[in-house]
This record gives C-alpha cells, structure tokens and sequence, in this order.
C-alpha cells in the first residue's frame, strides 16, 4: 500500500524507524534481517495504526 502522508508526520515516522533500526542493529537483534524491507514493514503498520485511530 503506498501513503500520502503529511510531510511532517512521515519525517517523524522516518526518524522514529531509523532510530529504531539503528539500535537494534547495534544491539545485535537484526542478524539476517533485510533492514529496508523491516523499514517499509513498520511504516505500513504505523499507516495501518494512524488509520485505524483515525488520525489520518
């Protein structure tokens, strides 16, 4: 599914994953793990979860 998200929400959204990723590459957790494909995985979730609340 492709999102039109508002800029500054999909910036924060962005930042939120990166951080996210970052740290559990450093913690070990993401051996084996294609981090582009987890990326647009949890950005799909995070549209699917603003959806849902009605944020969107």
């Amino acid at each position: 599914m492709t999102v039109k998200w508002p800029n500054v929400c999909k910036n924060q959204v962005h930042r939120l994953i990166d951080k996210a990723i970052r740290t559990w590459k450093k913690d070990g957790l993401l051996e084996g793990v294609d981090a582009a494909e987890l990326r647009k995985e949890l950005e799909e979730l995070v549209w699917e979860m603003f959806a849902e609340r009605g944020f969107l």
